[in-house]
Protein backbone atom coordinates (compact mmCIF):
# COMPACT_ATOMS: atom_id res chain seq x y z
CA UNK A 1 0.00 0.00 0.00
CA UNK A 2 3.03 2.48 0.89
CA UNK A 3 4.87 1.62 -2.26
CA UNK A 4 1.62 2.05 -4.13
CA UNK A 5 0.82 5.37 -2.82
CA UNK A 6 4.48 6.47 -3.75
CA UNK A 7 3.62 6.32 -7.65
CA UNK A 8 1.44 9.01 -6.95
CA UNK A 9 3.93 11.48 -4.74
CA UNK A 10 6.72 11.60 -7.53
CA UNK A 11 8.65 8.70 -6.46
CA UNK A 12 7.95 6.49 -9.77
CA UNK A 13 11.19 8.42 -11.82
CA UNK A 14 13.47 7.80 -9.35
CA UNK A 15 12.57 4.47 -9.01
CA UNK A 16 12.39 3.40 -12.80
CA UNK A 17 15.85 5.48 -12.83
CA UNK A 18 17.29 3.17 -9.87
CA UNK A 19 16.24 -0.23 -11.72
CA UNK A 20 17.43 0.83 -15.16
CA UNK A 21 20.57 2.02 -13.77
CA UNK A 22 21.38 -1.25 -12.46
CA UNK A 23 20.10 -3.25 -14.87
CA UNK A 24 21.76 -1.07 -18.02
CA UNK A 25 23.45 1.47 -16.61
CA UNK A 26 26.59 -0.70 -17.57
CA UNK A 27 25.78 -0.82 -21.17
CA UNK A 28 25.12 3.09 -21.02
CA UNK A 29 28.66 3.44 -19.87
CA UNK A 30 27.98 5.44 -16.73
CA UNK A 31 29.17 2.02 -14.11
CA UNK A 32 32.22 1.07 -13.21
CA UNK A 33 34.13 -1.26 -14.86
CA UNK A 34 34.01 -4.40 -12.92
CA UNK A 35 37.52 -5.85 -11.24
CA UNK A 36 39.62 -8.16 -13.39
CA UNK A 37 39.19 -11.55 -11.70
CA UNK A 38 42.45 -13.90 -11.06
CA UNK A 39 41.30 -17.14 -12.52
CA UNK A 40 38.41 -19.38 -13.62
CA UNK A 41 36.65 -19.82 -10.20
CA UNK A 42 36.67 -16.41 -9.17
CA UNK A 43 35.31 -15.65 -12.86
CA UNK A 44 32.28 -18.14 -11.80
CA UNK A 45 31.90 -16.63 -8.64
CA UNK A 46 31.99 -13.29 -10.44
CA UNK A 47 29.00 -14.69 -12.96
CA UNK A 48 27.34 -16.11 -10.44
CA UNK A 49 26.84 -13.19 -8.62
CA UNK A 50 25.92 -11.29 -11.27
CA UNK A 51 23.10 -13.44 -12.48
CA UNK A 52 21.57 -13.64 -8.84
CA UNK A 53 21.94 -9.57 -8.93
CA UNK A 54 20.11 -9.48 -11.88
CA UNK A 55 17.37 -12.06 -11.37
CA UNK A 56 16.44 -10.28 -7.78
CA UNK A 57 16.11 -6.97 -9.91
CA UNK A 58 13.41 -8.89 -12.31
CA UNK A 59 11.62 -9.93 -9.34
CA UNK A 60 11.28 -6.52 -8.12
CA UNK A 61 10.33 -5.48 -11.56
CA UNK A 62 7.27 -7.80 -11.48
CA UNK A 63 6.87 -6.87 -7.57
CA UNK A 64 6.76 -3.45 -8.46
CA UNK A 65 4.81 -3.68 -11.78
CA UNK A 66 2.16 -5.76 -9.55
CA UNK A 67 1.91 -3.20 -7.14
CA UNK A 68 1.93 -0.22 -9.62
CA UNK A 69 2.78 -0.13 -12.80
CA UNK A 70 4.24 3.68 -12.83
CA UNK A 71 6.87 2.12 -10.88
CA UNK A 72 8.43 0.36 -13.41
CA UNK A 73 6.94 2.03 -16.44
CA UNK A 74 10.62 3.30 -17.95
CA UNK A 75 11.77 0.04 -17.45
CA UNK A 76 9.77 -1.74 -19.71
CA UNK A 77 10.59 -0.07 -22.87
CA UNK A 78 14.36 -1.78 -22.60
CA UNK A 79 12.58 -5.14 -22.39
CA UNK A 80 12.07 -5.65 -25.60
CA UNK A 81 15.82 -5.50 -26.64
CA UNK A 82 16.73 -7.19 -23.48
CA UNK A 83 14.86 -10.32 -25.14
CA UNK A 84 17.55 -10.66 -27.82
CA UNK A 85 20.73 -10.39 -25.97
CA UNK A 86 23.55 -12.52 -26.68
CA UNK A 87 23.70 -14.11 -23.19
CA UNK A 88 21.36 -16.87 -22.93
CA UNK A 89 20.86 -16.95 -18.95
CA UNK A 90 19.80 -13.43 -19.33
CA UNK A 91 17.55 -14.53 -22.18
CA UNK A 92 16.07 -16.85 -20.24
CA UNK A 93 15.59 -14.74 -17.20
CA UNK A 94 13.85 -11.60 -19.33
CA UNK A 95 11.74 -13.91 -21.31
CA UNK A 96 9.59 -15.32 -17.52
CA UNK A 97 9.73 -12.17 -16.44
CA UNK A 98 8.43 -10.83 -19.80
CA UNK A 99 5.77 -14.17 -19.59
CA UNK A 100 4.91 -12.61 -15.74
CA UNK A 101 4.29 -9.09 -16.97
CA UNK A 102 1.65 -9.97 -19.73
CA UNK A 103 -0.13 -12.49 -17.98
CA UNK A 104 -1.15 -10.21 -14.77
CA UNK A 105 -4.16 -8.44 -15.09
CA UNK A 106 -3.92 -5.44 -12.42
CA UNK A 107 -6.59 -5.50 -9.65
CA UNK A 108 -9.85 -3.57 -11.01
CA UNK A 109 -9.71 -4.02 -14.69
CA UNK A 110 -13.05 -5.25 -15.53
CA UNK A 111 -14.99 -4.42 -18.72
CA UNK A 112 -12.18 -1.76 -19.66
CA UNK A 113 -12.24 0.49 -16.29
CA UNK A 114 -8.79 0.71 -14.27
CA UNK A 115 -5.68 0.28 -15.36
CA UNK A 116 -5.22 -1.64 -18.90
CA UNK A 117 -2.64 -4.93 -18.61
CA UNK A 118 0.53 -5.01 -20.16
CA UNK A 119 -0.11 -6.58 -23.53
CA UNK A 120 -2.76 -4.02 -24.20
CA UNK A 121 -0.62 -1.38 -23.88
CA UNK A 122 3.02 -2.98 -25.36
CA UNK A 123 1.69 -5.53 -27.96
CA UNK A 124 5.00 -5.27 -29.78
CA UNK A 125 6.62 -6.81 -26.71
CA UNK A 126 4.01 -9.70 -26.56
CA UNK A 127 5.43 -10.43 -29.97
CA UNK A 128 9.07 -9.95 -28.85
CA UNK A 129 7.81 -12.39 -26.27
CA UNK A 130 6.21 -15.09 -28.52
CA UNK A 131 8.90 -15.27 -30.92
CA UNK A 132 11.37 -17.13 -27.99
CA UNK A 133 9.62 -19.89 -28.39
CA UNK A 134 11.88 -20.37 -31.32
CA UNK A 135 14.88 -19.51 -29.50
CA UNK A 136 17.98 -21.14 -30.24
CA UNK A 137 18.34 -21.78 -26.51
CA UNK A 138 16.42 -24.50 -24.82
CA UNK A 139 16.15 -22.64 -21.44
CA UNK A 140 14.55 -19.59 -23.35
CA UNK A 141 12.25 -21.64 -25.06
CA UNK A 142 11.20 -23.23 -22.08
CA UNK A 143 10.63 -19.68 -20.06
CA UNK A 144 8.23 -18.41 -23.38
CA UNK A 145 6.11 -21.45 -22.94
CA UNK A 146 5.90 -20.91 -19.09
CA UNK A 147 4.48 -17.48 -19.74
CA UNK A 148 2.30 -18.34 -22.48
CA UNK A 149 0.81 -20.60 -20.25
CA UNK A 150 0.27 -17.79 -17.65
CA UNK A 151 -0.72 -15.89 -20.15
CA UNK A 152 -3.70 -18.34 -21.45
CA UNK A 153 -4.25 -18.85 -17.99
CA UNK A 154 -5.30 -15.60 -17.26
CA UNK A 155 -7.11 -15.42 -20.75
CA UNK A 156 -9.31 -18.60 -19.21
CA UNK A 157 -9.97 -16.94 -15.98
CA UNK A 158 -10.97 -13.70 -16.83
CA UNK A 159 -13.67 -16.24 -19.51
CA UNK A 160 -14.50 -18.05 -15.99
CA UNK A 161 -15.57 -14.82 -14.40
CA UNK A 162 -16.97 -13.09 -17.07
CA UNK A 163 -14.39 -10.38 -16.94
CA UNK A 164 -13.99 -8.55 -21.04
CA UNK A 165 -10.75 -9.00 -21.89
CA UNK A 166 -9.32 -6.82 -24.35
CA UNK A 167 -8.23 -6.99 -28.51
CA UNK A 168 -4.57 -7.48 -28.00
CA UNK A 169 -5.06 -10.15 -25.02
CA UNK A 170 -7.65 -12.08 -27.00
CA UNK A 171 -5.39 -12.26 -29.97
CA UNK A 172 -2.79 -13.14 -28.38
CA UNK A 173 -4.64 -16.30 -27.12
CA UNK A 174 -5.33 -17.35 -30.24
CA UNK A 175 -1.54 -16.85 -31.71
CA UNK A 176 -0.35 -18.76 -29.10
CA UNK A 177 -2.83 -21.88 -29.73
CA UNK A 178 -1.37 -21.56 -33.45
CA UNK A 179 1.91 -21.97 -32.27
CA UNK A 180 1.25 -24.64 -30.03
CA UNK A 181 0.22 -27.01 -33.10
CA UNK A 182 3.70 -25.70 -34.62
CA UNK A 183 6.00 -25.83 -31.57
CA UNK A 184 4.81 -30.05 -31.33
CA UNK A 185 8.10 -30.75 -33.48
CA UNK A 186 10.83 -29.02 -31.15
CA UNK A 187 13.99 -30.48 -31.34
CA UNK A 188 14.26 -30.63 -27.91
CA UNK A 189 12.15 -33.73 -25.94
CA UNK A 190 11.53 -31.29 -22.89
CA UNK A 191 10.03 -28.65 -24.90
CA UNK A 192 7.93 -31.19 -26.72
CA UNK A 193 6.75 -32.32 -23.50
CA UNK A 194 6.10 -28.36 -22.18
CA UNK A 195 4.25 -28.30 -25.28
CA UNK A 196 2.29 -30.90 -24.61
CA UNK A 197 1.33 -29.92 -21.14
CA UNK A 198 0.61 -26.50 -21.64
CA UNK A 199 -1.98 -27.79 -24.36
CA UNK A 200 -3.51 -30.33 -22.25
CA UNK A 201 -3.70 -27.20 -19.13
CA UNK A 202 -5.41 -25.20 -22.23
CA UNK A 203 -7.54 -28.14 -23.45
CA UNK A 204 -8.51 -28.82 -19.63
Amino acid sequence: RALGSLAHRNAALPINEFINRSLYGEAAGDQEAPAPVENDEELAESSMAVGQRRDALFRAVFELYVIAPQLVSRVVPHLHADLLCKDPLRRRAVTFLVGRLLAHCPAGHVAGVGQEPLIERHPLLFDRHLERVEDPDEGVRLSAWDGAKELLAATAAAADAEIEVGPALRAAAERIAQRLVERSLDPSEEVRLKVVVVAGEVAG
